[in-house]
């Protein structure tokens, strides 16, 4: 259901490819499980945002419609890059 609610959002999927390299993890194979495991992910749906060493910038867990969550993500985006303009 999750899924079907973000295929039926372009805005989502555009922003998403525009500013973002989207990768998805499956904790039953051995990559998605050590990663799941270095991020102590504990709960699926998760989407980390992280920076290009791997650091985590933040995390969202539980997202219900790919509305919110495209606000969250943009507010997040926002303050990630306010961050990095004053570093």
């Amino acid at each position: 259901m999750l899924d079907q609610q973000f295929d039926e959002n372009p805005d989502y999927y555009e922003y998403v490819n525009k500013n973002f390299i989207p990768v998805s993890m499956n904790p039953t194979y051995m990559e998605g499980d050590r990663l799941f495991r270095y991020y102590n992910v504990k709960t699926v749906p998760t989407v980390l945002m992280i920076r290009h060493d791997g650091a985590e910038y933040t995390r969202f867990e539980n997202y219900s419609s790919p509305e919110k969550f495209l606000r969250e993500i943009k507010k997040a985006l926002r303050e990630i890059r306010k961050l990095n303009k004053s570093h």
